[in-house]
């Protein structure tokens, strides 16, 4: 009942965490050596537009089930998010539409627009779990804050990679990939914790229906046995 419950309210989160698991594999697969640099390339930036819009209604799924029911946010929250997704994939088609260069080049400036917002977005989660758990009173266990913290702890990674790449150039490609990575690895393993705690809990859960039915069933057979023991008596 509750995993049930968990993939229903987060379905866009899973659906988000299955691609990227599928990304990883197929890129893994593919191999990022000198002979297999283009169909690397090409699958690493076109899987990465589905990847941020995912991200982009995960996070958007995350507000209207944690903040909307406890703000009283009304539908205008909802009509404003997708104006402004629209606003911002349409403003990615018009700069990598005008940027000089090849086809890859256009199709790297695009993404990147979309990229750098998204790593916006992921890294103003910080103030988004501030206001969950001290403002709200969300306890850290729940599902919303370790969605939250996951997307936060790589956005912040993200931006921070962003500015440093962007202030001292080419210099840091090396490190700014691995610092992606590292991002990456620590929203998976924070996902992974809480999965884990999830498993257990149904676990748990589980058992202490099965106890508390035996309970009952023990119960209800020795009040059956008093009654066969008073009539025969």
């Amino acid at each position: 009942m509750l995993r049930r419950r968990i993939l229903r309210q987060y379905s866009v989160f899973w659906s988000y965490l299955v691609l990227d698991v599928l990304r990883t594999t197929i890129l893994f697969s593919i191999g990022n050596d000198a002979a297999h640099y283009r169909e690397y390339f090409y699958v690493f930036w076109i899987s990465e537009i589905p990847a941020c819009l995912l991200a982009f209604l995960a996070v958007f799924e995350l507000f209207r089930d944690a903040f909307s029911p406890r703000l009283g946010l009304s539908g205008r929250g909802v009509a404003l998010f997708r104006l402004l997704l629209c606003t911002l994939f349409a403003t990615a088609a018009v700069i990598a539409f005008v940027s000089p260069g090849s086809d890859a080049n256009r199709l790297i400036a695009g993404v990147i627009i979309i990229k750098r917002a998204e790593s916006l977005v992921l890294f103003g989660l910080w103030a988004a779990l501030f206001v969950l758990v001290f403002g709200m009173g969300l306890p850290w266990g729940n599902y919303a804050v370790g969605i939250a913290a996951g997307f936060a702890v790589n956005g912040a990674t993200e931006v921070a990679s962003w500015a440093l790449r962007a202030y001292y150039g080419r210099t840091l490609n090396h490190y700014f990939v691995w610092s992606l990575l590292v991002g990456g690895f620590c929203q998976a393993l924070l996902w992974a914790a809480y999965i884990l705690r999830a498993q257990h809990h149904i676990a748990v859960q589980s058992g202490d229906f099965s106890a508390c039915a035996l309970r009952s069933h023990s119960e209800r057979l020795r009040e059956q046995i008093d009654v066969l023991l008073e009539r025969r008596w």
